[in-house]
């Protein structure tokens, strides 16, 4: 299992350099190379063009690129009408297939059965979304059993950060005209005794809204979490799982072994097991 440290903040952040994907990186570098993998899910319905679902993790597996998200997020909406912005950051574009873990028989409920996998490949082969910002998931960038974490960190779009307008448009609601997105980074501790064995926790400080009122992480579900991992002198960063719920001062997070368990079902790899193993 993971070694549960106390940090509340990134204590890595005094180191000059952080491993990412096998490159030393400059740390103070490290929110604008984490912020990419987490884009905001949209869909459209009927009038509304534009409205706001959360947060997803961008991840690459097996030279496919998908947008990594949880079900609750997507209840009561068309699936088929889910999208994030393309390259041009002006445009959303759908995805062109939904995955989930299959079970073969009932079982006690965990919320890694949450995770969705939609398939924004042609995104990145046909309209020249870059690669780059999609997480590669392999055993070397994932948390491993025994690492020792330092300190961990969320990434999202929480609703309470976001700046929407909007125009009357009908009994039914309104239709929004403009969104500010920020991305929210929530720094904290790692604690990985869970009710649910195959999640964890992350524990950090609330940040103030944008508006100046309190703080929630409604928003959230679907981003990654990332962990600090001391490697003998260095510090290296890798993706420990996906946010799927959590309240103020505590995320839930999957851990990263479903993810491959949900992309090796629908496509399978000769990649060693999945590198969590609880």
């Amino acid at each position: 299992m993971f070694h549960e440290m106390t940090v509340p903040v990134i204590s890595a952040a005094s180191s000059d350099y952080i491993l990412k994907n096998g490159i030393f990186v400059p740390s103070r570098s490290l929110n604008s190379l984490l912020s990419p993998h987490v884009e905001m899910l949209f869909w459209t319905w009927e009038q509304y063009p534009v409205n706001r679902i959360g947060s997803c993790t961008l991840i690459e597996f097996k030279e496919r690129y998908f947008a990594i998200a949880t079900s609750h997020q997507i209840e009561n909406v068309d699936v088929s009408e889910v999208r994030i912005l393309g390259k041009e950051r002006n445009t959303t574009h759908s995805s062109k297939g939904l995955y989930w873990i299959d079970i073969e028989q009932e079982e006690i409920y965990s919320d890694r059965l949450q995770l969705r996998a939609f398939d924004f490949t042609h995104l990145v082969e046909e309209f020249g979304l870059p690669s780059h910002r999609f997480f590669p998931l392999r055993c070397s960038t994932t948390v491993a059993h025994g690492d020792l974490i330092d300190c961990a960190a969320a990434f999202g779009f929480p609703f309470c950060q976001q700046t929407p307008k909007y125009e009357d448009c009908d009994e039914i609601g309104a239709r929004m005209t403009e969104l500010k997105m920020a991305t929210q980074i929530l720094k904290g501790s790692f604690e990985d005794k869970c009710t649910d064995e195959n999640c964890f926790n992350l524990h950090y400080r609330d940040p103030i809204a944008v508006n100046g009122s309190s703080f929630h992480p409604n928003g959230m579900s679907g981003g990654p979490v990332f962990a600090f991992v001391s490697e003998g002198s260095s510090i290296s960063v890798k993706l420990a799982g996906i946010t799927c719920r959590g309240g103020r001062g505590r995320l839930c997070a999957v851990k990263n072994k479903w993810i491959f368990n949900l992309l090796s079902q629908h496509f399978p790899t000769t990649h060693d097991a999945a590198p969590y193993i609880s």
